[in-house]
């Protein structure tokens, strides 16, 4: 019996985000049917897209768009316009749309603690707008074989093809991130590990594709590689390979176990940690030298 209620607990906790979404919401989560020829059709022929900034610029995944260079949007209230491509990133799988009109930009959250409620909001099927629900199962995922740069949402709610590009919301319809992956084994039906990048990746590349068109990407300057349990010391932690004048404190061999907070455990955490910032920004790294901590500010290539 206890069992039975705390799985009907739970259940509630996990339905209860969508009975609070305002109705607003989704007037700023478009279908995104991209304008290709019948013989380039996608495997998803329909997407999904949030309006992030004013002006009519509508966010998605890049792979929605494929080689197309417009796409007709149909809004919430049935309406469709047309919207053309401002530019788009293979490395975070993003991209930036802009329609002739201007449409309500939505509201903007802050990163969710782990476990707690969140909505996926998008086109399933090219059915129209459906919300579905979980929580946060990770956060600040890489690695993942998706895109070269990621910085992920994880979460349990459910995600159908069609759904990439759509809005991932806390109850109170703050955008939290934008849903870009559904990790499956043998096909493309939700198995609840599903994939959003982070509002913060998302207003970084989206800012560049807005402002000039591509993603300025940020170089770290440091050569690293994997660890390796057999030869290094370092309990995780990327290695250092060789020393640069721009980090005078490191040596080869130093493990990189941070930059600017963020946990190193592997390359793919370096690149999402250097693809949130510009070239010229001061990044605080953190090594491990036989257990002494080393920090040293670096400034990224221009």
């Amino acid at each position: 019996m206890a069992a039975l209620l705390l799985f009907i607990t739970l259940s509630l906790l996990t339905v209860r985000p969508a009975q609070a979404l305002p109705e607003k919401l989704l007037d700023s989560i478009v279908a995104i049917v991209p304008d290709l020829p019948l013989r380039q059709r996608l495997k998803e022929p329909e997407g999904s897209g949030v309006v992030l900034f004013r002006g009519g610029y509508v966010a998605t995944a890049a792979h929605v768009m494929g080689n197309a260079t417009t796409a007709r949007l149909r809004l919430q209230d049935g309406r469709q316009i047309t919207a053309s491509l401002i530019g788009s990133d293979t490395a975070t799988d993003l991209a930036l749309l802009k329609a002739d009109i201007d449409l309500p930009v939505i509201d903007q959250g802050v990163l969710p603690a782990l476990a707690t409620p969140v909505c996926a909001i998008g086109n399933p099927f090219g059915l129209g707008n459906s919300v579905s629900c979980g929580v946060v199962s990770a956060l600040r995922r890489t690695g993942t074989g998706f895109n070269r740069i990621e910085d992920f949402i994880q979460t349990d709610a459910t995600v159908n093809p069609g759904m990439s590009g759509g809005a991932l919301v806390t109850p109170d319809g703050g955008l939290v991130g934008i849903v870009t992956a559904i990790f499956t084994k043998d096909s493309d039906a939700n198995i609840g590990v599903n994939f959003a990048s982070s509002l913060e990746l998302l207003l970084r590349v989206a800012t560049d594709l807005r402002d000039y068109g591509e993603y300025r990407q940020a170089v770290f300057p440091l050569r690293i590689r994997r660890l390796n349990m057999e030869q290094d010391t370092a309990a995780f932690g990327v290695i250092l390979l060789a020393p640069l004048p721009e980090a005078s404190r490191f040596q080869p061999g130093d493990a990189i176990i941070e930059i600017d907070r963020r946990p190193i455990r592997k390359p793919a955490d370096v690149a999402s940690a250097i693809g949130l910032r510009r070239s010229g920004d001061i990044v605080d790294v953190v090594a491990d030298r036989a257990g002494q901590r080393i920090t040293q500010s670096i400034e990224l290539p221009k």
